[in-house]
């Protein structure tokens, strides 16, 4: 399996695109076939010691990734020039204390304590240790270490370690390990591990592991695993069959619904009217 920093070293160059770390579909870009008994190029990665993307460069691991090497490879010389492109790719990819600095599109960004970071054009950010990062364009962000991250137009987002997201424009938000989220205009936002979220104008959230949930403006809410849910402005909240979450953790108010699949009971806040419709045979 291709691994960070995945490169092609060829006889007189250095293959090492942005957007990829597959050998195979470098070798597409290159047409070239590998179906000769030793090849005419060497599959290279050099990855960081255990997996600390920041890392002095010179203390990440250089392997060869195949069995036969062609007659003009040196080690000693050709490790150099793989590491040289690592370099130029790095330089432009993993930022450690930097600020006020946008990404405009392409994968593999690492972040370390960077603030004021926008990323746009479906870019792809790793965001660690109070990174904060606002997200354009359908671009993905992971978040960890305490990072803050703002996601707009469709944007995904995975967080870990008390991160903080604010998601807009029907962003993804996946929170783990007490991050917090708010999710407006329609986002969808899946919680762990007693992570926080406030889902307003119609936002959908899976709430597991004793997250608490705020819901507003008609969200929708499926609780699991004692997760607590605040219900307002007309939101639905489900518990799931098949849920350990009890009733007692739901507070519904302002013609909030609660759908308890359990007991097949629907339970309803406010001056709403309920009709029960028969099923037709």
């Amino acid at each position: 399996m291709c691994r960070m920093k995945s490169m092609v070293l060829l006889k007189d160059s250095v293959y090492c695109p942005n957007d990829t770390d597959s050998h195979s579909d470098m070798l597409v870009a290159l047409k070239i076939k590998d179906d000769k008994p030793i090849a005419d190029f060497v599959k290279v990665e050099i990855t960081p010691p255990n997996n600390d993307y920041f890392a002095d460069l010179s203390k990440w691991i250089f392997n060869v990734d195949q069995d036969n090497t062609p007659d003009w490879f040196v080690k000693d010389f050709d490790e150099q020039r793989a590491r040289k492109a690592l370099k130029e790719w790095a330089d432009s990819h993993i930022f450690d204390g930097k600020n006020n600095f946008s990404i405009q599109g392409g994968r593999y960004y690492y972040l370390k304590d960077c603030s004021t970071v926008t990323a746009c054009g479906s870019s792809t950010v790793m965001a660690y240790d109070s990174s904060t990062v606002k997200a354009y364009n359908s671009s993905t962000v992971t978040a960890c270490g305490s990072s803050t991250v703002m996601a707009y137009d469709s944007s995904t987002v995975k967080a870990f370690g008390s991160s903080t997201v604010k998601a807009w424009n029907s962003s993804t938000v996946t929170a783990w390990n007490s991050s917090t989220v708010t999710a407006c205009d329609s986002s969808t936002v899946t919680a762990y591990d007693s992570s926080t979220v406030k889902a307003c104008d119609s936002s959908t959230v899976k709430a597991f592991g004793s997250s608490t949930v705020k819901a507003c403006d008609s969200s929708t809410v499926k609780a699991f695993g004692s997760s607590t849910v605040k219900a307002c402005g007309g939101s639905t909240v489900i518990l799931p069959s098949w849920s350990s979450n009890r009733k007692e953790n739901i507070k519904l108010l302002d013609n909030s619904t609660l759908k308890d699949c359990k007991t097949k009971t629907i339970y309803q806040a406010g001056d709403w009217k309920f009709v029960k419709i028969e099923e037709k045979k």
